[in-house]
């Protein structure tokens, strides 16, 4: 989350408050990750691995999906104050494709999942969806998701990143209560949109637009209203890092996963609402803990922003999440 407006940023605050403990004990971390992968003090079943750093060019990055198709490229893109731009990174951080998306805003991105493509769209393949979700001030009372058919990064490589440019289509949405300020989306197999609030004023929701309304308002560009599924089992809490800032579901199996500054819930949509299979917590290893996604069945891809003086990051997470 980028600094706008009278708001700071959540991760600069939180140093502010522990009068700069944050960023020592990361350092701290940060040193050792160079090394062998770590175990997490006091989570001994959390192994925390540094994949690399991120470019400058890359300092906000806020989101993260990894290529079902492209084997080792990671997608991301930059929180607010970038131009609508879509990067390839392979998964030691290092950039291959930069792609422009044309007829885009890029008011506020705030976290891109893949997944099934709307049928409008007339994909075979899969589609990414970039959330437009920031709404910091809460002054936003519609809020844009860009679909972009995944492009193929092949030939591209580190030594010889490329440029580009895609076609993306666009569709906006309200929330049914209140304006929301979200971080976090999430596709399910089969087409579903999930957008988990940060809970800043209320408590944390997950809110869902199913895959045929998503579809008729692609069509439209039309705008429609998400519905809620209620809140989840954990509370917002600054001073723990418990704060939402990213979200994806399981390919197989139930599952939503959100991770929070310092840790990851799994959790299952019941007849009783959200319920908790299970979490693991990590603590401050990251300087702005921002996106996650499965990197494969057995682990988590996770990326920070730069904060701190300490530059972005990708870090292999492993942890039992339960059933």
């Amino acid at each position: 989350m980028a600094f706008k407006g009278r708001a700071l940023p959540i991760a600069f605050g939180l140093t502010l408050l522990l009068g700069g403990l944050v960023a020592v004990d990361y350092q701290a971390r940060s040193l050792r990750a160079s090394g062998p992968p770590q175990v997490v003090p006091g989570q001994e079943a959390v192994v925390f691995e540094l994949m690399g750093q991120l470019p400058n060019a890359l300092r906000e990055t806020s989101g993260v999906a990894t290529s079902r198709t492209h084997r080792g490229v990671l997608w991301t893109h930059n929180d607010s104050g970038d131009g609508a731009d879509l990067f390839a990174i392979d998964t030691s951080g290092r950039i291959l494709v930069q792609y422009r998306v044309e007829d885009a805003g890029s008011r506020d991105w705030e976290d891109i999942a893949l997944g099934p493509c709307p049928q409008s769209v007339g994909s075979v393949g899969e589609c990414l969806y970039i959330g437009d979700t920031g709404n910091n001030d809460r002054d936003r009372r519609r809020m844009a998701v860009y679909v972009v058919t995944e492009p193929d990064p092949s030939g591209a490589t580190p030594e010889n990143p490329l440029q580009a440019r895609v076609s993306g289509v666009r569709f906006r949405f309200e929330y049914p209560d209140s304006r929301r300020d979200a971080e976090a989306i999430a596709v399910t197999p089969g087409g579903d949109l999930l957008i988990v609030n940060r809970g800043r004023h209320r408590s944390i929701t997950v809110y869902r637009i199913a895959a045929s309304a998503l579809d008729a308002a692609v069509r439209g560009d039309a705008v429609v209203e998400a519905e809620s599924l209620g809140p989840v089992p954990f509370t917002r809490d600054r001073r723990s890092g418990r704060v939402v800032t990213g979200a994806t579901y399981s390919r197989t199996g139930d599952r939503l996963i959100v991770r929070t500054y310092t840790g990851i819930w799994a959790l299952r949509h019941t007849p009783g609402g959200w319920a908790e299979i299970g979490n693991c917590q990590f603590g401050w290893m990251e300087p702005a803990g921002e996106a996650i996604d499965f990197l494969d069945e057995q682990a988590f891809v996770v990326t920070s922003e730069a904060a701190a003086g300490l530059p972005a990051t990708l870090h292999r997470v492993v942890c039992d999440l339960g059933g």
